[in-house]
């Protein structure tokens, strides 16, 4: 089974599924009416022996409706029945839902929390299934599933989610074992020096993860370098390149900066889901680099202004302070691929000022300007794509 395929998916599919064979005899029923499926429900729920099942957003009802939801799960339970239960960690928000999780779990009915998103569904055995036709929370309908194959599919997604899922009774945020070597040496009154020397330098590993705050913020520095280079090619491809050719470079430099925020909203998602934010990148030292970026680059097109040159080396001199900005970053941040397009920036911007004074001057923006946006937004698509797969920490 494709383990990117979701629930809502795969009941939007069961739908057609059912549209294109109505008439004919399958093992997939859809039902309208909410007062018919609770009464499926409870048949099946009365004789079963397991039972898998899946709440985005817990039960609805509350007093006598929830008190008697509640016994019936305890009497299942006093029966034999084996439940596993996946709900979203949104859930646990409402203290009186939280409560009563956490009681059936104490009871056998056994609790996992995940932050993705998940659809309504219950599995009886491997005998029949029940998968809301709607993704909306309390929406009416259910599709009803008795194909084995069908239900095999439902029994591996739930087993791959309960997998990924915490423990109801966990944190959130689970310590790894080098963050419990130092809480166990805190604990034991250890100074900083001693901590150290009992532990050693960090390993390479645990010293890259500690460059970033988190895989957002990151890519925040991407989608700013790549809206940059957007528009050092939007506003530079122009005359002596043809009319086909600049079309073509605007296009997909648009579309490059759109990529790139697709991946800012795709880490967003996953940090939101996994680890816990640490030192951030924009502090002290990238805001004295900026404002030393600032007042080199308007006070240098101050002094080209001053000198006469044509406005083509304004171009270049953006470059070559981006460039230089880039590559001041680098040691700051710990990251010395940003390194790599500061130099290409700087050395085209030190191009195009060699070439303003020269009879190619109208090339200069095609130097400095359309090429350095080639640079960033190539730079920022391949680091932004490399973050995305990686896995989350």
């Amino acid at each position: 089974m494709d383990e990117g395929m979701s629930l809502t998916q795969l009941a939007h599919r069961l739908e057609e599924v059912v549209g294109e064979l109505r008439g004919i005899p399958v093992d997939v029923e859809r039902l309208e009416d909410s007062e018919l499926v609770r009464q499926q429900i409870a048949q099946f729920a009365g004789s079963a022996r397991e039972l898998r099942a899946m709440h985005p957003v817990g039960m609805p009802a509350r007093g006598r409706e929830e008190q008697k939801s509640r016994r019936s799960v305890l009497d299942a339970l006093r029966r034999g029945m084996t439940m596993r239960t996946i709900i979203h960690s949104g859930v646990l928000d409402d203290p009186y839902k939280a409560a009563r999780i956490r009681e059936l779990h104490a009871a056998g009915d056994l609790h996992r929390v995940v932050n993705e998103q998940i659809q309504q569904l219950l599995v009886f055995d491997r005998a029949v299934a029940f998968l809301r036709i709607t993704p909306v929370a309390y929406a009416p309908g259910a599709l009803v599933i008795r194909q084995q194959s069908l239900i095999t599919t439902l029994i591996d997604l739930f087993e791959q989610t309960w997998a990924r899922a915490r423990e109801v009774t966990e944190p959130a945020h689970r310590l790894t074992p080098r963050e419990r070597e130092v809480l166990a040496l805190i604990a034991e009154g250890r100074s900083n020096s001693q901590a150290h020397r009992v532990l050693g330098p960090a390993p390479t590993w645990a010293r890259a993860g500690m460059r970033f705050t988190n895989g957002v913020q990151r890519m925040t520095g991407l989608l700013v370098g790549a809206v940059f280079g957007a528009v050092f090619v939007v506003v530079n491809a122009q005359s002596p390149l043809n009319t086909v050719t600049v079309n073509v470079l605007r296009v997909a430099a648009c579309l490059a900066a759109a990529g790139v925020l697709a991946m800012w909203f795709a880490t967003a998602r996953r940090e939101r889901q996994g680890a816990e934010a640490r030192r951030g990148m924009f502090g002290r030292g990238y805001l004295l680099i900026v404002a030393a970026e600032v007042i080199l680059l308007f006070g240098g097109l101050r002094v080209l202004s001053a000198w006469g040159l044509p406005e083509q080396a304004n171009v270049a001199w953006v470059a070559l302070v981006v460039g230089v900005h880039f590559v001041a970053l680098a040691p700051v941040w710990k990251d010395w691929s940003i390194a790599v397009p500061g130099v290409v920036l700087t050395l085209l911007g030190v191009a195009g000022l060699v070439t303003t004074p020269t009879a190619a001057v109208a090339w200069v923006p095609v130097v400095s300007g359309v090429l350095s946006g080639v640079v960033l937004l190539a730079g920022a698509v391949t680091l932004g794509w490399r973050a995305v797969l990686r896995p989350a920490a």
